[in-house]
């Protein structure tokens, strides 16, 4: 009696203590650079907190949209209350996200618990909780953190064959993130498959008609999830250009396809059902890019040369994939029907919505990693190294995970977006200057209205009457050209009108030229260079390395 009493105490000593880690880990540092889609996300947020309409002067509804592109409902909402209590500060803008997280973890757990025995559920819950993919997750994406928690919320409901519940959190899940909309439909056809033909004959009729209500008071929705699949990839206006070109006369010297004014390419490699094949494929290999998944020291090493528009922390490690294999193996040969149902959806969901949807993934890899541990069986003559195997296996996944930890607290500067690094560093420096003169910014950096909002705490009211807009793109999205006497926008300094009390931030080549040495340059015509940013990568490489702050400067007469 008094073992069991011991046994219970150690392992509630080591529940608390896993679970004080990963509440530590994910509050251990908040204040990095904001990304895009979490500046519009709590701009939108600190909108309707302080007018009560979104950034288009719209009353909130079911839908955020920013720009032509359609934000988390559930992030935006569910950022409200920590912001007027916070402030619209770092702190506020993810803890509604380490939230979902830690809550996920439970979610996790608990329906763990009802898929398998409680050890490899509680080994499974403490993989999952320290998942890199899934702590990054929880830090810089509130929509897909609330969405891997409600997709889970909806198929333990499913297991638990509570309706309501079910159909509840698969619609939060899409609202989270429209990347759990394949999960939710599965979940849902599995709930409704042994209802009968009638129910899901009517289960479908109401599904149907619920999308075209919303396409239809929502036109641009359907473009949106058109651009976040695979769909866009694939569609004829996304490569047509690249065919125009490459059937042109003469573009491909010594090519065995032209023959005088006959060019067979049009009718073999550079059509449009090659295209769609081969941009579609593309679209599918993209999530698993090895640059982008790779471990933490190689995708280091190899993506700090060159621009990378968002963050490259590592998701998952490849050595990882044999151990998932063999645990997934195990997991599926007696699961139940609903899981591999799960699977399946989440496949699926990350083949059309690509990198978007591979975070669904993250509660399979721990699940086949916990049962490989505890159910993996070899001879008795393979025993031994089989242990040793498995042994090495968890000692790489603990140092794997350090060296997540430390390139995540310790080398930022080495995974960071771009764009989302330079927004924060050109707004930390104009902060004190930027209420005193006009100011230009280059947009070679992302979409600097939305850091320029975030970052200043600009009234809403005040940037609903102070905005110039600018034409409309092909996409339809309507570009903001500035607010007020702050401007947005690639130029030549050079050829600019030039007034007095200009602030002009930009890259060098911006100021000076094309391919120069800027290394020493401190002046430029009329006005100073007060500060360099050194070492920013961004595709024009002839503008050089450098984005420089000028402050223009008028001789008196």
């Amino acid at each position: 009696m008094g073992t069991l009493i011991n046994m219970k105490r150690r392992a509630g000593v080591l529940l608390v203590f896993f679970i004080a880690l990963a509440v530590a880990v994910r509050l251990y540092k908040l204040d990095f650079p904001l990304t895009l889609n979490e500046v519009k996300e709590s701009y939108t947020a600190y909108s309707v907190l302080k007018t009560g309409r979104d950034t288009n002067g719209e009353l909130p509804g079911l839908f955020f949209r920013s720009d032509n592109n359609f934000l988390s409902s559930v992030g935006v909402y569910s950022k409200i209350p920590a912001i007027a209590v916070f402030g619209l500060t770092p702190f506020a803008v993810r803890l509604p996200s380490v939230i979902f997280g830690l809550v996920s973890v439970w979610m996790f757990y608990q329906l763990a618990v009802s898929l398998t025995e409680k050890r490899v559920a509680r080994t499974a819950a403490i993989l999952f909780a320290f998942s890199p993919f899934l702590i990054q997750t929880n830090i810089f994406d509130l929509g897909h953190s609330a969405s891997i928690l409600f997709v889970l919320a909806s198929l333990y409901f499913l297991l638990k064959k509570d309706q309501k519940l079910l159909l509840f959190t698969s619609i939060l899940s899409v609202l989270s993130s429209f990347s759990a909309l394949i999960i939710s439909v599965a979940v849902l056809v599995v709930w409704v498959r042994g209802k009968g033909s009638g129910f899901i004959f009517a289960s479908a009729v109401i599904a149907a008609l619920v999308g075209l209500i919303a396409l239809k008071t929502h036109p641009a929705l359907g473009k949106f999830l058109v651009r976040e699949t695979v769909i866009e990839d694939s569609i004829p206006s996304s490569y047509t250009h690249l065919i125009d070109r490459r059937i042109a006369e003469g573009f491909v010297h010594n090519s065995p396809l032209i023959r005088g004014g006959l060019n067979l390419g049009r009718l073999t490699a550079y059509n449009k059902p090659f295209y769609t094949m081969n941009q579609l494929a593309k679209g599918i290999i993209e999530p698993f890019d090895y640059a982008s998944l790779t471990s933490a020291r190689q995708a280091g090493f190899i993506l700090d040369k060159e621009a990378r528009p968002d963050s490259v922390l590592p998701k998952f490690f490849f050595w990882e994939l044999p151990f998932f294999v063999v645990g997934a193996i195990i997991l599926f040969r007696k699961a139940a029907f609903p899981l591999k149902a799960f699977a399946l959806s989440v496949v699926i969901s990350t083949l059309v919505f690509k990198e978007k949807g591979l975070v669904y993934v993250i509660p399979l890899v721990a699940l086949s990693y916990s049962n490989m541990f505890y159910k993996f069986k070899p001879s008795k003559k393979l025993r031994a190294p089989t242990t040793l195997v498995l042994s090495g296996a968890a000692l790489f996944i603990f140092f794997s995970y350090v060296s997540f930890f430390d390139l995540l607290y310790n080398h930022e500067n080495s995974w960071l977006g771009e764009n989302d690094l330079r927004q924060y560093e050109i707004w930390k420096a104009l902060n004190e200057e930027i209420e005193q003169n006009k100011v230009m910014i280059t947009d070679r950096f992302g979409e600097p209205v939305h850091y320029y909002l975030y970052y200043e705490a600009v009234d809403p009211a005040w940037f609903g009457k102070s905005k110039i807009k600018g034409p409309t793109t092909d996409g339809g999205t309507e570009r903001i050209n500035g607010v007020s006497d702050v401007l947005f926008g690639s130029f030549k300094y050079f050829e600019s009108d030039r007034k007095k009390d200009q602030l002009w931030v930009g890259l060098a080549g911006e100021f000076v030229g094309e391919n120069r040495n800027y290394k020493h340059v401190t002046s430029v015509v009329d006005g100073e260079v007060f500060k360099k940013i050194k070492g920013v990568k961004q595709k024009n490489q002839f503008l050089g390395d450098e984005l420089w702050f000028v402050r223009t400067i008028f001789e008196e007469e």
